[in-house]
């Protein structure tokens, strides 16, 4: 689990939690340590305690959480953390964090950094955006009508009013409050999530917004020996120290769930004109089909349902035309939910941008994923859905 503890924390004030178990038991009641061995509740018996090999979550039940900052970065391993500002030169980044924490990391440790707040109409263009990937960093430049563009370059720096960024070799200057926000390229490999998806990583929210996603833990107390401390080791040896009474909840299991990489429940191909072939058949040749573990790629028309396992909240994933296509017209992605049209997007081959989708799974059954044409024939309609994941 990569859990590492130097020093249990005794609480000096109990603190009320809700701990959910692997076997589905919740358990609430006054924390009063927090150690290798797992929690201890304040009770008449001494103090129960329930292992930490025993342990799904840990939540705290009166914690109060604060309106989040409008900007938000992630790193590199997946951390997707509140600030209140960011400076960089070619190095290094420094992060003034929602709670009035700072974290410095190396500039090559960013995936993305946004700087305006999430809004309807953008964040489906801007998911799609940083769910592609890329060899070069981009300005994500924020268009009248609620649209976005890229330009690809390399960002050189990050002020407190500008993005110094090379274009073509030549220097630039662009005004933050004209960027919706900036992509990185991939530092050597797709990290992001890596510790989550192979069931290691820890989980940890915090009252300010941020959530981080750690490799492993320690616990101790602050230099005077008075506040509980939580350190965070992140992928590429960032560590961050977090006081207790910022913490909202802690995951101990991975909390990623990649579908593409699941067995489906059912999926099937129908194409518009008959071909002569078994159900069967086509959907073997022409049906789904899994990328690298991670991708689905999808014609129209067709579908792919999943099962939802136990305890996972969001569902995650970029949308956009295969980069073979050339040619065609225009198809309809969907994603259903319980039977439930729950977000839909219209893709054209004219103007092919991504998409993405971010949406509550709490209490959902089963996901499908729905291609369909929307012009008279179906030439072009062949869709990648970029890494579909469920999310705790």
């Amino acid at each position: 689990m990569g859990w590492i503890s130097v020093l249990a924390i005794l609480v000096a004030a109990t603190v009320n939690v809700r701990v959910a178990t692997l076997d589905g038991d919740s358990i609430i009641g006054d924390m009063v340590e927090l150690g290798p061995d797992g929690v201890r509740f304040a009770d008449d018996d001494g103090g129960r305690l329930v292992p930490l090999a025993e342990i799904l979550s840990i939540e705290r039940v009166d914690a109060v959480a604060s309106m989040p900052a409008a900007g938000r970065v992630e790193l590199a391993g997946g951390s997707r953390l509140a600030f209140e500002s960011i400076t960089a030169d070619d190095s290094s980044a420094r992060l003034k964090l929602a709670g009035r924490m700072e974290l410095s990391v190396p500039l090559k440790r960013l995936s993305w950094v946004r700087f305006r707040p999430a809004s309807p109409a953008v964040d489906p263009q801007w998911i799609g955006l940083i769910e592609r990937a890329r060899v070069a960093d981009s300005l994500v430049v924020r268009r009248s009508g609620d649209s976005i563009d890229e330009v690809s370059g390399v960002v050189l720096a990050i002020g407190p009013e500008t993005v110094s960024f090379s274009l073509d070799g030549d220097a630039m200057r662009a005004p933050v409050a004209r960027l919706e926000g900036l992509l990185f390229a991939a530092p050597g490999g797709d990290e992001t999530g890596a510790a989550a998806a192979d069931g290691s990583g820890i989980t940890i929210d915090d009252i300010h917004g941020s959530r981080w996603e750690a490799v492993s833990l320690s616990v101790g107390s602050d230099s005077d020996g008075d506040q509980p401390i939580v350190g965070l080791e992140l992928a590429g040896d960032i560590r961050h120290e977090l006081p207790l009474s910022q913490i909202l909840k802690v995951e101990l299991s991975g909390s990623v769930e990649f579908l593409a990489g699941q067995t489906p429940a059912e999926m099937a191909y129908q194409p518009l004109l008959p071909l002569g072939l078994s159900d069967n058949l086509l959907t073997t040749w022409l049906g789904p089909e899994v990328i690298s573990g991670r991708d689905l790629v999808m014609r129209s028309t067709s579908h792919i349902e999943y099962r939802v396992s136990e305890g996972f909240q969001r569902l995650n994933g970029g949308v956009e035309l295969a980069p073979e296509v050339a040619s065609g017209g225009t198809c309809v992605v969907r994603v259903v939910l319980d039977g439930k049209n729950s977000w839909e997007e219209t893709l054209d081959v004219v103007a092919p941008k991504p998409r993405g989708f971010d949406l509550p799974i709490d209490g959902v059954r089963r996901i499908r994923f729905e291609v369909d044409a929307a012009t008279v024939g179906d030439v072009g309609d062949t869709i990648v859905i970029r890494q579909p994941r469920m999310t705790k």
